[in-house]
């Protein structure tokens, strides 16, 4: 039995060649897109899941609050809390501490190897987070001072080798050699938690001691593994209490709460630095992209679903014949859903070939590393097919009860004809499609007017042919004037600068608690905090609006500083008025010389804040960067010289840049894939649509032929029979436009709410869209209609 419903089946897809043609393309593209979509919306939403213990894994963000209610969320806290949180709290199991160092400089014999993914972590890490590891004992491996454990990648890049346990190499930030005493697993690709190498606590060195014992710094990122069924808001609260007894004033405006480490990745927009400082999710995206791969799966299907039943009528005598044969209704729907799902297994077949083919350019493009090669066919390959097998099933039901619920009497009699009911279902189909394919073109242009918003708005300061060089050194620190004379004997380098921060940087920039003219302590109000020299304005071309710059003179420029407009608005001061910080920790007090016309010093997604440019001889925070303002487009021979000065300062450190222009597009890159995945997305949701709307037109010119026939013979002129046999489809897609739109608009509205500064969503937009699938539908339709209202009507009269 079921090898006759196989040939029926068999044959009846090769007698209608174009529609099997257009089902199984539809069906082929749209698994392919959903099947990619999923990959990265699993990736996703099993973020910080691979360590076993991840349920009772918190991390400890710090909240700092002044008067004016500003908070901001940290990352960091003091590395003093480890030890009496878990000596006072029962509940804490272990306490996890990573503290950060910035770039680390490896020596190993005559190479030298930079490394920005270093941490410096205490022994329980490889425990809490249950690391693999490849060599080495977990237990001792960070037990004692100068041991490191290395990453699978780290030892290859290293030493070339995975058996690197025993070697030894110098690190800048210890005294004394580095021997290596283990080697773990990569970490997984979906993990927030980043390090290359982990040393062990320096804690033979004094200096190392006093440092994290310190309660005012934000030396460490802490994670506490939990006892189960630990109330971790009340454990919060305690941590707090514990923190400001013994911190004393400089945890007056601090506290701390407890963070899942699942929730990490997507809860911590408003959290700064960390390891999840540069790659933050945002739960939107994974909605919007399972939203794009069930709209494209379903415009798949609805394609199949109106096909199939729109030609249930040249079926109807075969349904008639068997049903008179004995052939139960039971039997008929096996026989049209082995239809369905044959196209929907050549779809699964031929998916397969376009994933691979496809999955190496999506990689790139969202920076993942997804592959669906035969060692991990058995995950990837059966979730694809059961993809493809619930696709073909769902598609498949529904014409499956139409057809096999024909009665014989009327079907042997030629009296089927498509019922009112299923000519709407259809026309509704058709609506849908057409509005989710708006819905794409919709969120895909505005996409792109927002990148094209945030790419091209004046940020305050010019970011191009900027070369920007991070310090990282106490010798090239301390070299800096002589440093940037040197760069400035480049004919095409034209300005150098040296400051603490630059904007479009992604680490901590000083964040200071002032107080403005006639403020009390209680009054303070926070404001960044940037170091910089003299040549700061003239490098980035920030205009001066009052005031004047800084003059040069080290000694007397130490107790100036410059404001931006929002500063001096918000702490109603002027030339000549001075600044105080509230932080008894970091006492400074400056004369306010300039006022600075507002710029940005962060991304577009967060609102200007008030800043003060103190001097680089300032208490408050130390230099960074050198920024190197060029003219030339053969930016490789800059950065040459730029190593040749390097070297002859400091040969021991490589020299480590970027070019800010670039730098600054990093904030963008989850709208930027956003924009690219839509533009895609509505590429293909566009075309499936136009497949079935071509394929119906195709239906229903040779349904109408003999009406058109009739009408031709009558008068009716070309135009009026183009007309007529477009304006239903016209209707439907003008009914699509109404649908989309309001929908659209709502949710790309609440996308750009995640923007401090966004374009308008305008009337435009829904006008493109609108006129990009009217001119589709009439190129998809247009040419089967002409064609039909050029027949000759003799051709479909003659029989009559």
């Amino acid at each position: 039995m079921f090898i006759s419903y196989l040939k029926t089946a068999l044959r009846n897809l090769w007698r209608n060649k174009l529609h099997s043609a257009i089902n199984l393309l539809g069906l082929t593209l749209g698994i392919s897109c959903s099947f990619i979509l999923w990959l990265y919306i699993q990736d996703e939403l099993r973020y910080d899941t691979a360590f076993p213990e991840a349920q009772r894994i918190y991390r400890v963000v710090e909240r700092n609050q002044t008067a004016d209610q500003t908070a901001r969320w940290l990352a960091y806290t003091s590395s003093a809390l480890a030890k009496p949180a878990q000596s006072s709290f029962p509940e804490i199991e272990e306490v996890v501490q990573f503290v950060a160092g910035g770039q680390a400089v490896i020596k190993i014999g005559n190479q030298t190897f930079n490394d920005r993914l270093f941490q410096i972590a205490t022994p329980n890490v490889l425990k809490v987070f249950d690391l693999k590891m490849l060599a080495g004992n977990a237990q001792t491996a960070l037990t004692k001072p100068h041991l490191v454990v290395l990453t699978k990648s780290a030892a290859l890049r290293l030493f070339g080798t995975v058996n690197a346990v025993g070697k030894t190499m110098e690190f800048n930030r210890f005294d004394k050699k580095v021997t290596v005493s283990g080697v773990i697993e990569d970490l997984p690709q979906n993990t927030h938690v980043r390090f290359s190498m982990l040393f062990s606590l320096p804690l033979n060195q004094p200096r190392w001691r006093k440092y994290l014992k310190q309660w005012r710094n934000r030396a460490a990122i802490t994670y506490l593994l939990l006892k189960p069924h630990t109330n971790a808001q009340t454990l919060s609260k305690k941590l707090s209490a514990l923190a400001t007894a013994k911190g004393g004033n400089s945890w007056k405006t601090r506290s701390l709460f407890l963070q899942p480490l699942t929730d990490v990745h997507f809860h911590s927009s408003h959290i700064e630095v960390g390891f999840a400082a540069t790659n933050k999710g945002n739960i939107f995206y994974v909605y919007a992209f399972t939203a794009v791969a069930l709209f494209v799966l379903i415009i798949a299907s609805i394609n199949y679903i109106n096909l199939t039943t729109a030609k249930s009528v040249y079926r109807a005598k075969e349904i008639g014949v068997r049903k008179v044969m004995g052939a139960y209704r039971q039997q008929l729907i096996v026989q049209f859903l082995i239809e369905s799902s044959i196209i929907a297994m050549l779809a699964f077949i031929m998916s397969i070939g376009v994933t691979e083919a496809v999955l190496p350019y999506f990689n790139e493009l969202a920076h993942k590393n997804f592959e669906i090669g035969w060692h991990s066919a058995a995950a990837s390959l059966g979730q694809l097919f059961l993809i493809t097998l619930a696709v073909g099933l769902l598609a498949g039901i529904y014409p499956a009860l139409v057809l096999s619920g024909y009665q014989p009497v009327y079907v042997l009699k030629s009296q089927v004809k498509t019922s009112p009911r299923g000519l709407l279902l259809r026309k509704i189909l058709v609506v849908g499609q057409f509005a989710l394919s708006m819905l794409m073109v919709i969120a895909t242009l505005i996409v792109h007017k927002q990148l094209d918003y945030v790419q091209n708005k004046k940020m305050g300061f010019n970011k191009e042919q900027l070369m920007v060089i991070d310090i990282n050194s106490r010798k090239t620190r301390q070299s800096f004037r002589a440093i940037k004379q040197e760069l400035l004997k480049h004919p095409t380098i034209q300005k150098v600068s040296a400051t603490s921060r630059v904007p479009g940087d992604w680490k901590e920039i000083t964040l200071l608690p002032v107080l403005g003219k006639g403020q009390t302590a209680n009054e303070a109000q926070q404001s960044f905090l940037v170091g910089a020299d003299q040549d700061f304005l003239s490098t980035f071309d920030i205009q001066l609006v009052a005031g004047a710059n800084f003059g040069g003179n080290d000694q007397a420029d130490s107790s100036k500083v410059l404001i931006n407009q929002l500063a001096a608005k918000q702490f109603k001061l002027g030339v000549g008025d001075y600044v105080r910080s509230a932080d008894t920790s970091r006492r400074f007090k400056a004369k306010v010389i300039g006022i600075v016309q507002d710029f940005h010093l962060q991304s577009l997604h967060n609102k200007m804040s008030p800043l003060i440019i103190a001097h680089w001889n300032n208490p408050v925070r130390r230099l960074d960067y050198f920024s190197i303002k060029v003219h030339s487009q053969d930016m490789a021979q800059v950065v040459a010289y730029a190593k040749k000065v390097n070297d002859k300062f400091d040969a021991d450190t490589p020299l480590e840049y970027h070019f800010l222009d670039e730098q600054m597009k990093h904030f963008y890159h989850k709208e930027a894939l956003t924009g690219q995945i839509f533009n895609i997305a509505a590429i293909i949701t566009i075309l499936i649509a136009s497949m079935g709307l071509f394929g119906l037109a195709t239906f229903t010119v040779q349904k109408r032929s003999k009406e058109i026939a009739i009408r031709k013979v009558l008068g009716a002129s070309s135009v009026q029979l183009f007309a007529l046999l477009v304006k239903g489809y016209i209707k439907q897609i003008l009914l699509s436009f109404v649908v989309a739109f309001p929908v659209g608009y709502y949710v790309m509205r609440h996308w750009l709410d995640g923007f401090a500064y966004r374009t308008s969503i305008g009337l435009m937009v829904f006008v493109w869209a609108g006129s990009i699938a009217l001119l589709i539908t009439l190129v998809t339709i247009g040419y089967q209609t002409l064609a039909a209202t050029q027949n000759n009507p003799v051709r479909s009269l003659r029989n009559e």
